[in-house]
């Protein structure tokens, strides 16, 4: 694997919201934040039928890679190519 054969992508994912611990009464659920959109930006290191990983680094000269987000896939709205070296 090189740089340059790398697909650049911004996933659009849903995240987990934990509110805090403690007792709710049932009218409470309209105040507690809901799931929240994010959007991460990275190179597809491997993508397989459950999840994505995408870096934020990579060191072409030695492979290795920082920065790394594992993705399931049930959480993702959109994944969009910023940059496709095949294209």
């Amino acid at each position: 694997m090189y740089i340059g054969f790398m697909r650049l992508v911004r996933v659009s994912w849903l995240d987990t919201v934990e509110h805090p611990s403690g007792w709710y009464d049932s009218e409470d659920i309209d105040t507690l934040e809901d799931a929240c959109v994010v959007h991460s930006y990275g190179l597809v290191l491997k993508e397989t039928e459950k999840s994505i990983t995408i870096v934020a680094d990579f060191i072409p000269g030695t492979k290795e890679f920082g920065r790394s987000t594992v993705i399931p896939k049930g959480m993702i709205e959109e994944i969009v190519d910023i940059f496709d070296p095949t294209n």
